[in-house]
């Protein structure tokens, strides 16, 4: 970093700049005394993004400065991080009080898939990708899951991978290709960080990788020790060696990226589907009725990631039927896990090395309710990989009996171990807190031998022990008072008895602080041998109060349990729309079925006016699908649901200028990804393809994708295709399998009344002008409208694509280019006005209008 040459480079600066040169990429946070401070770009930076107060550290005003209490850092940090930016934490690592230069050293990096806030249900995710062009090399770990999933894949798989997992941040090699860049940037990334390209090295990440498990072979987790990931995994272990500090007891594991028995989306469906969105309502809003925040995490994924296995949905369905049969069960289960913290969090923490007794407490507390949960479900029909947990009851007890109700977040703050646990605790302890009725038992004797009423013993960190008498009795001081301090109304004095007394106390304290540190590193160690039991315990309460959860869903909105079958049909009687209906606030939703098979009509094309339910209802079969894949009960009177392995939507209209993209091309770009990987299990939602280009271009292309859905995947794929272009029915004649949809209205005097009811004939019209009435277009807009819609309506080719005549009729406004429109028109420009009477004037405006009419009616 660059000083301005006014600065003088005092120890305490040279050793800021010593650290900041050496985490030049971050945010240095520099501990000193009770705040963290930054200087010079840093502080300009975090006074602008935290809108705290930029000071300055000189009088020139040539180091800027800015800083937060430590105590409340986290929230800074955090914000810091949600911003894109790593933050180097430099802590004090020698005692303050020896009047030495303070040591210090950067003990963690934020970043923003690393740092593992704790007032936040949601961890980080961080993804490393390498190679190119043809096969790019990824690997993603959740940070509390800490598991890593790999895949060899290709361009477009690597971007749907990345957008799908949704890092927070991405690391690359530091001389990556433009392909490379642009792939990442393409999937979204914010906060791309890079390492030197030897740590993407295949070899590498297959020797940290076996090394970390004791392993020959990565075989046994299902990966080859050949695939290129290997290096990406390699590289992630090396980004949490730099950053934590730690890594290898804190991994659990390695899978691959595709796995097996789940339900697939792409990002653009999960968007399209609002399965789970950071504003506005959302199936995850309405399904979450979790006590934990380790439910919450858990129902995001299920939503995102639903089952493609039978037997696995059926038992989670069993699961939920159990709390169903039994309220006072459920009830039950739920107040004992109201009372239960984040401990998948804390057990990540606890493994990046975060070293803090508040995640101690929170282990602590949950094991203390696993006797309870497993007395509960005893006789419940819960399936039994829900009724057991593993044995870590010693652990359970002695975190009971050793660690404090309410423990510090950072063990500076001491308070950490509980009395009775350590007899040099508890001795320390009592001396420490005797020493208080030691110095009002001093005070109250130096009041008397002095005769100062007003005389108090106190303390602060600067001088230590004092005694303070006002400025009128100091002169009554006694001899063996040494004065130490003038205030401006006040004398403080020493003693050498108040000296020796602060000695000890001070060295009680010390003691005592090391005493705790040393039993807590103890207790640590002990927590650490239990990691990967611990983690399993965590999903497991997860897993409870999300089955809990969705029983609680079921019975609050009469859902039903839908059955699930290995057969090709889906089948919604009375089906509602769950975001929408829980937005009513008690309305009543009108329902609609849904009969598609891949042996019948497994293509609904859906016709009907804006504003009648086309959305809704081709949302609506997608969400039930994804809920009962799940295994939630759906909204239905019932359903049948065989089951999918892809689900694919492109609803809405919505541009992304930043990539160069309009309306149009988003949408072509989502319905090419979406024909280029239809599957025979599909299960396919279109709304409106085509409508962001001319009307015949459009509704070509929306032909066109429906007679490709109709013939691709084995002819097996189950489509839902909304669409104003009402032509497009006559394809129910043309090709089987296809049928006709639209969404019921009513016409009266005041116009159209939708009916939110889907009928299964063809819609007509689209009603487009009546619904610009009901928004509020003015009155002589919607004459007009009329006006010109009979007209062009009058004067329409009804023909559809694959029926037009070679030439077609030309529009009236073409015709004046036709030849006998270029003879006229040559005529006319050979005319001289001026040099013509009357009468020759007017017979040759005759002759033009009687040729004009017959080229007209030609």
């Amino acid at each position: 970093m660059e000083i301005p040459e006014n600065v003088k480079i005092t120890p305490m600066l040279r050793q800021y700049i010593y650290w900041k040169d050496r985490y030049s990429d971050c945010l240095l946070f520099f501990r000193m005394g009770d705040f963290y401070e930054l200087f010079f770009d840093d502080a300009e930076t975090a006074s602008r993004i935290l809108d705290i107060t930029l000071t300055a550290r000189d009088q020139a005003r040539s180091i800027p400065m800015a800083g937060v209490p430590f105590h409340s850092a986290d929230s800074y940090i955090e914000r810091l991080v949600n911003n894109g930016y790593r933050v180097a934490i430099c802590e004090q690592v020698s005692d303050p009080r020896s009047g030495d230069l303070v040591e210090r050293e950067v003990v963690r990096v934020a970043t923003p898939g690393t740092w593992l806030s704790p007032g936040v249900e949601a961890g980080g995710r961080l993804a490393a990708v390498c190679g190119g062009p043809e096969i790019f090399a990824c690997a993603f770990l959740d940070t509390i899951e800490g598991v890593i999933y790999l895949s060899d894949s290709s361009p477009e798989q690597a971007v749907e991978e990345l957008q799908s997992f949704s890092p927070s941040e991405i690391i690359i090699p530091d001389n990556a290709s433009d392909r490379l860049s642009s792939l990442v940037e393409e999937a979204g990334s914010r906060c791309p960080g890079t390492l030197p390209p030897v740590e993407f090295s295949r070899e590498r990440g297959l020797s940290i990788l076996k090394r970390r498990w004791n392993l020959e072979t990565l075989e046994g987790f299902g990966v080859s020790d050949l695939s290129l990931s290997l290096g990406s995994a390699g590289a992630l272990c090396r980004y949490l060696e730099e950053t934590q500090f730690s890594s290898d007891r804190y991994l659990d594991g390695l899978r691959p990226f595709e796995r097996p028995g789940l339900l697939r989306m792409d990002a653009a469906t999960q968007k399209n589907l609002e399965l789970v969105c950071k504003q506005g309502p959302d199936l995850f809003g309405v399904m979450n009725h979790c006590v934990t925040a380790m439910g919450k995490r858990l129902l995001r994924e299920w939503i995102l990631e639903p089952l493609f296995d039978e037997e696995a949905i059926v038992q989670r369905q069993d699961a939920v039927e159990s709390f169903l049969q039994r309220p006072s069960f459920l009830d039950s289960v739920r107040k004992a896990l109201s009372g239960c913290g984040d401990a998948g969090k804390a057990v990540a923490r606890l493994g990046l090395g975060y070293r803090s007794p508040k995640d101690i407490g929170v282990i602590r507390d949950v094991l203390n309710i696993l006797p309870r949960l497993a007395e509960y479900s005893a006789d419940s029909s819960l399936p039994d990989n829900w009724k057991t947990f593993p044995d870590v009851g010693a652990l359970g007890r002695m975190l009971s009996a050793a660690i404090t109700e309410s423990p510090p977040r950072a063990m500076r703050d001491g308070n950490i171990i509980r009395s009775g646990y350590d007899p040099c605790v508890d001795e320390l302890r009592d001396f420490r807190d005797g020493a208080r009725d030691s110095v009002e038992l001093l005070q109250e004797r130096e009041r008397r031998l002095t005769g100062v009423k007003n005389l108090k013993v106190g303390y602060n960190r600067v001088f230590g022990y004092y005694i303070e008498m006002g400025k009128a009795a100091a002169s009554r001081a006694p001899e063996h008072y040494v004065r130490k301090q003038t205030l401006v109304n006040a004398e403080r004095f020493i003693t050498e008895e108040l000296k020796e007394f602060e000695e000890k106390v001070l060295a009680a304290a010390e003691r005592l602080q090391e005493r705790e540190e040393t039993l807590f590193s103890d207790i640590l160690d002990k927590v650490m041998e239990e990691l990967p039991a611990l983690r399993e315990i965590a999903v497991r309460l997860g897993e409870i109060d999300l089955l809990a959860s969705l029983a609680i869903l079921a019975s609050m909105r009469g859902y039903v349990r839908p059955v699930i079958t290995h057969g090709e049909a889906i089948r919604i009687e009375k089906g509602r729309h769950p975001v929408i209906e829980a937005s009513m606030s008690g309305k009543p939703f009108t329902p609609n079925s849904l009969h598609i098979d891949s042996c019948g009509d497994r293509v609904g094309i859906v016709t009907g006016p804006n504003m009648a339910g086309k959305s809704t209802y081709l949302r609506m079969a997608a969400l039930i699908v994804v809920m009962a894949q799940c295994g939630s009960w759906v909204p239905a009177q019932s359903a049948e649901i065989g089951l999918v392995d892809r689900i694919f939507c492109r609803i809405g209209a919505r541009d992304e200028l930043s990539r160069g993209r309009s309306t149009f091309m988003v949408e072509m770009v989502e319905t090419a990804a979406i024909l280029r990987n239809v599957s025979p299990l599909s299960l396919v939602v279109l709304d409106e393809i085509g409508r962001g280009t001319s009307t015949w271009d459009g509704m070509s292309i929306a032909w066109a994708v429906i007679e490709y859905l109709h013939s691709a995947a084995e002819g097996r794929a189950k489509v839902l295709f909304a669409t104003h272009y009402h032509e497009l029915t006559v394809l129910a004649d043309m090709l089987p399998g296809v049928c006709n949809l639209s969404m019921a209205v009513e016409e009266n005097e005041q116009g159209v009344l939708f009916l939110y009811r889907v009928d299964r004939v063809p819609a007509d019209r689209s009603y487009g002008i009546e619904v610009a009435r009901i928004a509020g277009i003015p009155e002589a807009v919607i004459h007009r409208s009329r006006q010109l819609l009979k007209r062009f309506e009058s004067r329409n080719d009804s023909r559809l694509p694959g029926d037009e005549p070679e030439a077609s009729r030309a529009s009236e406004q073409l015709k004046l280019f036709s030849p006998e429109g270029k003879d006229i028109l040559e005529e006319l420009a050979k005319l001289e006005p001026d040099r013509m009477t009357p009468l020759e004037s007017l017979e040759i405006l005759y002759s033009l209008r009687k040729r004009a009419r017959k080229a007209l009616d030609a």
